[in-house]
């Protein structure tokens, strides 16, 4: 698949379109409207029109390649920075005040199985990685070694990892694997003094304008509109659990940018949701 640009007089037009051959012939079909925008585009409107485009991307699920359709269009359509955003936020949503800007080395961490660790470098410069484990079934636990190498790798300067409290309902066994999981990870970061500051999916969530009762899918396309350019961290249904954690540190990055008032009140913050 590749995408089409048509520029008319004042709007490029984009399409998703299939290539497959009829004998001998070489044929386009059209898959998928990817939207349009006026040229030249304010900065409203290239986040209007990448706000629509992820949301058409997350319909057709992973029969695209994301990350190859996404860098395409970023070439005529540049996605809008943080910088920008700031500016003119979204309709409907709150100033993003968390986005990370000079914030370097700032972990976000979504603990558990299947979930993930993001690293902010700088600006467009993330690095994200599943959380290492070995094992299969209930033999599954946390890979130490592997998160001790790439935290030896990486080196950063904090960590943000979400606090989740047992659920009614939730057994026994899954209680015991998530602490085991959970404090795991606390003990790697602190064997290479990383600070770590838990926080509530409540508080971070609210910080990143996301609604109550947001299901994983809405995380990860809200992740996608922040951050096109990392679509290769994002671009599967199951890189929920990467979105969160980006998100994570996008909250931990704010809180940094606060200073020691800010990281007192998200302790206190912390400990009110936790007493809930």
């Amino acid at each position: 698949m590749f995408v089409r640009f048509r520029q008319g007089e004042h709007r490029l037009q984009l399409s998703l379109v299939e290539t497959h051959r009829d004998g001998d012939t070489v044929r386009h079909a059209h898959v998928e409207s990817l939207g349009a925008i006026a040229t030249p585009p304010t900065v409203a409107d290239r986040a209007a029109f990448w706000e629509q485009l992820i949301k058409r991307l997350a319909a057709l699920g992973e029969r695209v390649d994301y990350a190859a359709i996404i860098a395409a269009i970023a070439t005529r359509v540049p996605p809008v920075t943080d910088a920008e955003r700031h500016a003119i936020p979204p309709p409907n949503v709150k100033p993003d005040a968390t986005a990370p800007a000079e914030c370097a080395g700032v972990l976000g961490i979504d603990p558990g199985f299947g979930r993930a660790l993001a690293l902010y470098r700088g600006p467009g410069d993330w690095v994200v990685i599943d959380v290492p484990t070995m094992g299969t079934g209930k033999q599954r636990e946390l890979d130490g070694a592997t998160l001790a190498a790439w935290l030896r790798e990486h080196r950063p300067v904090k960590a943000f990892i979400e606090y989740t409290a047992a659920r009614p309902g939730q057994g026994m066994s899954s209680m015991f694997h998530y602490g085991r999981m959970s404090w795991g990870l606390k003990a790697a970061l602190a064997a290479f003094a990383v600070p770590c500051l838990e926080v509530t999916a409540a508080k971070w969530k609210s910080a990143a304008g996301i609604a109550p009762g947001s299901d994983k899918v809405c995380l990860r396309q809200m992740a996608l509109r922040r951050w096109p350019d990392q679509a290769k961290y994002l671009g599967r249904k199951r890189d929920h659990g990467r979105a969160e954690a980006m998100l994570i540190a996008a909250y931990g990055a704010g809180i940094l940018q606060q200073g020691d008032a800010g990281q007192g009140s998200a302790h206190a913050d912390t400990a009110a949701d936790a007493a809930r």
